[in-house]
């Protein structure tokens, strides 16, 4: 009987799996019944639980699916009956429920086809788009200290941020919310800002995050919370909710993200006009860049690339081909979105 009950779930996942490769094929269907139509109303009815609850439950669902791996894992070394028949089962669902539940969205139409957005850009594009950060930049640091050397210091908690985007985003009828990891400190050796949770959908944050990087990696894990998977997608979607807020240092914050994604490209390509542009920035800011490369200088360790490389072998697996250079894209969609002179509505 066991046997029987264990070819059946056998077929059965090989089965869904065959339907979730099908389905990858078409990203005009995942775009129309998954993403816009399936995926909100999962959405909703888990944040209708989920965040109700002041802890993260997707973290304890990894500690525990971990120590369940561990257990599975000493059964297989000792050859106990089924063991690795089980793991690999189990393995099986946990595939599927990551697909079903967010993982297709991986695969729904890429926001540079829908609006028509050119990936090639010109040099001279990219210059233009570093020094208009630059310039907003400088113009938004006026307006929240009162010296250009002054570096933004945020006056609150860290946990205000949070609620700021929380009420912001009730205003809007928009049900997003991120909650601090419980895994901040691994998360800062591995190093990693923030993640979603493909099960429960909650939106993770690291707590330990200089304060000047926390409201855009709120808006980007927000982003993916909407179905926005691809990273660069993620990082543009993020951008403009954090730009278009009506608090300035969350604003601040969204403008430092995108000056250094271009003067980190510009530089690769020009570095002597990348430097030339980056010291037209008030000495404020320079202050705030620094800190925050100081912070992820103090957590470098030998075991961090290899976490990387992993994370980087998993978005290839999912239909990223730049793996994690795929963050990188978001430039692109900004030189769009600044052509369009920032009349690119999103919703």
């Amino acid at each position: 009987m066991q046997i029987r009950k264990i070819t059946f779930l056998t077929l059965s996942i090989l089965f869904s799996v065959c339907i979730i490769q099908l389905l990858k094929l078409h990203p005009d269907w995942i775009e129309r019944f998954y993403s816009k139509l399936i995926y909100p109303y999962l959405f909703r009815s888990k944040a209708w639980f989920f965040d109700s609850i002041p802890f993260s439950i997707g973290d304890v669902i990894y500690l525990t699916l971990g120590s369940l791996l561990a257990y599975n894992l000493g059964l297989t070394i000792k050859k106990k009956e089924f063991a690795l028949t089980f793991l690999l089962l189990g393995l099986g669902i946990v595939y599927i429920t990551f697909q079903l539940n967010w993982g297709l969205n991986y695969y729904r139409i890429p926001l540079s086809e829908q609006f028509n957005v050119k990936k090639e850009y010109s040099i001279n594009e990219l210059e233009d788009l570093t020094l208009y950060f630059v310039n907003e930049s400088n113009k938004i640091h006026r307006q929240l200290v009162t010296n250009d050397s002054i570096e933004v210091v945020f006056s609150g908690e860290k946990n205000d941020l949070l609620s700021v985007f929380d009420n912001y985003k009730k205003k809007q009828k928009i049900h997003l919310k991120a909650k601090f990891s419980q895994f901040s400190v691994p998360l800062t050796y591995m190093g990693f800002s923030g993640y979603l949770n493909p099960f429960t959908l909650e939106a993770h944050v690291n707590e330990l995050i200089p304060v000047i990087n926390l409201p855009i990696t709120i808006a980007h894990e927000m982003a993916h919370q909407k179905g926005y998977a691809a990273e660069n997608e993620a990082n543009f979607m993020g951008f403009i909710q954090a730009n278009k807020h009506p608090d300035l240092f969350i604003q601040y914050s969204a403008i430092l993200f995108g000056f250094r994604y271009c003067y980190n490209s510009l530089y690769n390509e020009n570095p002597e006009k990348a430097v030339e542009i980056l010291n037209q920035l008030n000495s404020g800011i320079v202050k705030n860049l620094k800190t925050s490369n100081l912070f992820w200088k103090k957590y470098q360790n030998p075991i961090e690339p290899y976490f990387k490389s992993t994370y980087d072998q998993f978005l290839k697996a999912n239909g990223q081909t730049k793996g994690i250079r795929s963050y990188n894209e978001v430039i692109s969609l900004l030189i769009h979105w600044k052509k369009n002179e920032f009349k690119l509505v999103m919703s």
